[in-house]
């Protein structure tokens, strides 16, 4: 979870977000005890007895959607809910599950202190390569806009799986200025709206 909330830190950053939402799933005990053990449940055991001796459907645990949320001005939310998947629907849970998430939304809020990275302080290497942080030159803001969001986009690139990553753009023609610029095309993607 920390190579997770360490991503969303990196994009917090880089993308200057000023709220980050994360969905994890995970498994999650329905009844007050392991019903094979008869004591208080351990980590790991749900998603053991999920794996191993259909746990959901014999009413021990449930899969479920955690939805976390934090903003730069201190907005907090987190719910979880439970699903089951139906050939190819997702059929969810009437409400949310009332199950301790570890301070999941407060996690992110600690990821969203940095400062957000400035797009007018992207130092222009130029010609000569000599462009640094202090003293410049500088991108115009459009320009570091655009700088930091593939560089940000090329490293969690390279921190996840291949498919995790990817930049939704409002337009095709955004989406090959950013892949002539340096966006690895199955990085890019076009909003259907």
């Amino acid at each position: 979870m920390s190579d997770v909330l360490g991503n969303a830190g990196i994009a917090g950053t880089m993308l200057g977000a000023d709220s980050l939402a994360l969905v994890v799933e995970g498994v999650f005990p329905i009844v007050p005890e392991n019903p094979v053990t008869g004591s208080p449940w351990e980590g790991g055991e749900a998603e053991q007895l999920w794996r191993e001796s259909d746990g959901v459907a014999r009413g021990w645990v449930t899969e479920a959607a955690i939805i976390a949320y934090a903003s730069r001005d201190q907005a907090l939310a987190h719910e979880v809910w439970d699903f089951t998947i139906d050939g190819d629907a997702v059929r969810w849970g009437g409400e949310p599950l009332s199950v301790n998430v570890g301070g999941l939304a407060e996690r992110l809020a600690l990821e969203l202190e940095r400062p957000a990275a400035d797009p007018a302080r992207v130092p222009d290497p130029g010609e000569g390569m000599v462009g640094d942080a202090v003293d410049g030159p500088f991108y115009s803001s459009d320009r570091g806009r655009m700088s930091l969001d593939i560089g940000c986009i090329r490293a969690l690139g390279n921190r996840m799986p291949e498919g995790d990553v990817v930049l939704v753009l409002p337009s095709r023609e955004d989406a090959d200025r950013m892949i002539v610029e340096g966006l690895p095309s199955w990085h890019a993607e076009v909003y259907a709206g």
